[in-house]
């Protein structure tokens, strides 16, 4: 459910008197888990590969051209009482590591060598990819929204290849961030720096900005990490809706039931 700012007064939504029906999907645009096939069958031994996220997501990679174009297709299909189609919202990642530079340079610093979506890793190039978001949005289909930077929580993955772990250097050989150590935190959640988090909120919002010509509205943070500052952070930036408060990470399920 968002949770709008008006002022600095958090306002939850009632979609049951709203009767709408949202479409919304999370990391779109993600470089993450597996590049290709050889990267996966080189990752799957490996801790986090194995454990339940893993076996369930451990083949997943970044969408196609086709995989938008056929996902719009299906939605052009229907048509509400206003005679429009259905609107999907894409959370969107804006951003990847440069696994070139960082392998040729290491771990150095507290920020990543970075390529700004729409440009992806080299193993990660999926031809016509932009083109067809892009002509999704001028049709009305698409509406993409911030779902992060990275999707992985930097200084963790940074503290694992400086200790030379031996799945943290595997993966990123595969152009691939996902380890025991970035598994075990979130972009955003409280285990990271804040100077870092704060920085990674401000980047995404303004790579957000250039490649879709708009400002956000809303955020989604990635595994639904966060805390009171980046709730100040975001409101500050002019994102204007929290997605996942009901799911937010460390709360109990009395929470999740209110």
């Amino acid at each position: 459910m968002p949770r709008l700012h008006l002022g600095d007064r958090p306002v939850n939504l009632d979609w049951r008197r709203l009767r709408a029906v949202i479409l919304e999907s999370d990391d779109w645009g993600l470089c993450a888990w597996s590049a290709d096939e050889d990267a996966f069958r080189s990752l799957a031994a490996t801790p986090a590969f194995r454990a339940p996220a893993g076996r369930r997501y451990g083949r997943s990679t970044l969408e196609r051209a086709a995989d938008v174009g056929d996902l719009c297709a299906v939605l052009e299909e229907f048509r509400g009482p206003d005679g429009l189609a259905p609107v999907w919202q894409a959370n969107t990642v804006m951003a990847a590591p440069d696994y070139e530079r960082l392998q040729r340079s290491g771990p150095q610093g507290d920020d990543l060598p970075l390529v700004f979506f729409p440009e992806t890793p080299s193993r990660w190039r999926r031809p016509g990819l932009w083109d067809e978001v892009r002509g999704a949005i001028e049709r009305g289909l698409w509406w993409p929204e911030l779902h992060g930077l990275l999707h992985i929580p930097v200084a963790a993955w940074l503290r694992a290849l400086r200790r030379g772990d031996a799945d943290a250097e595997l993966a990123l050989r595969h152009q691939c961030p996902v380890c025991e150590a970035t598994e075990r935190g979130s972009e955003y959640g409280p285990g990271e720096p804040w100077a870092l988090r704060g920085r990674q909120l401000a980047a995404a919002a303004r790579s957000f900005s250039g490649a879709f010509e708009r400002a956000p509205r809303s955020f989604c943070p990635p595994d639904y990490g966060w805390d009171a500052a980046v709730e100040a952070e975001a409101a500050r930036l002019g994102l204007e809706a929290l997605q996942g408060w009901a799911e937010q990470a460390g709360l109990g399920p009395l929470r999740r039931r209110l």
